[in-house]
């Protein structure tokens, strides 16, 4: 009996030791299993917190770019629009080549809206690049269809025009923006096809409508005129854009090159500077 009780005994320990080292495997079973619960929820949690934190970041700077976008377009509107209507080139078939005026893009988006960008190839052909590209296009565009829709003079073709008319035409451009145009004579102009004045801004003008672009001399004679005429600002005025050498000349001058359906913005420019150096 005493032999039966013992092992008895000894069975009842075995279980309770088995039993104990169960319940040990069950606990740190569910404890794993807790963990690893815990730790998968918060990995999730955190991926869709950083998913989160990504798009706000990404839309703030987006936000930056189109802002300073917006701002950068207004501010140099009439040298845009210039760009845009002397750099696309139309053949006989009615293509367009937009070559020349997408590299005015480029340096547009290069020197005046992210500068800060060292490595401005990539940045380009990223989707942020490409979509500043095309507001920039789209913005000029409208730009230029808002003038043509609101002022009747902005439809002439100049390539309809003789010279003399085309001088006449951007000196009634000046006059629909409020200006005070006096016209000079023809043969004995001194390089000033008219003379445009408002709120203390006397503005010398040359014309050219050649089917080219204008040579430095243009930049040359206008120069000479804002003195002789008393001018304070001075500008060059042609359909087909300037040379490289008449761009670098006007710039050594302050001398403004635009295309006729710029006068508008940049009259409205002249204006803004004028109001902002007087207070």
């Amino acid at each position: 009996m005493s032999t039966k009780r013992a092992s008895k005994s000894k069975f009842e320990q075995e279980s309770k030791i088995g039993l104990e080292i169960g319940l040990c495997l069950v606990a740190v079973l569910i404890i794993s299993l807790t963990e690893s619960i815990a730790l998968f929820l918060t990995l999730v949690v955190g991926c869709i917190g950083m998913y989160f934190l990504g798009r706000r970041l990404k839309k703030e700077k987006l936000q930056k770019l189109y802002d300073q976008l917006t701002f950068s377009i207004s501010e140099h509107e009439s040298a845009l629009i210039s760009y845009f209507k002397q750099c696309r080139i139309k053949d006989n078939f009615g293509n367009v080549d937009d070559s020349r005026w997408q590299k005015q893009i480029d340096v547009f988006l290069r020197t005046k809206v992210v500068p800060q960008i060292a490595e401005f190839s990539t940045w380009r052909n990223s989707d942020w690049g490409m979509q500043a590209a095309s507001m920039v296009h789209r913005k000029t565009t409208e730009l230029i269809e808002r003038q043509i829709d609101t002022n009747p003079l902005a439809q002439i073709e100049a390539s309809d025009l003789t010279p003399l008319e085309y001088e006449i035409h951007c000196g009634d451009l000046m006059k629909a923006a409020g200006w005070h145009v006096q016209m000079t004579q023809a043969s004995r102009d001194h390089g000033a096809d008219f003379i445009a004045e408002k709120d203390g801004i006397r503005l010398i003008a040359q014309c050219k409508r050649y089917s080219q672009p204008v040579g430095n001399k243009a930049v040359q004679e206008v120069n000479s005129a804002m003195r002789l005429y008393n001018g304070n600002r001075a500008c060059v005025i042609a359909p087909m854009g300037f040379t490289k050498q008449a761009q670098s000349e006007a710039l050594g001058h302050s001398i403004h090159l635009l295309h006729h359906l710029a006068l508008s913005s940049f009259s409205e420019k002249l204006l803004q500077s004028k109001s902002a150096t007087t207070h």
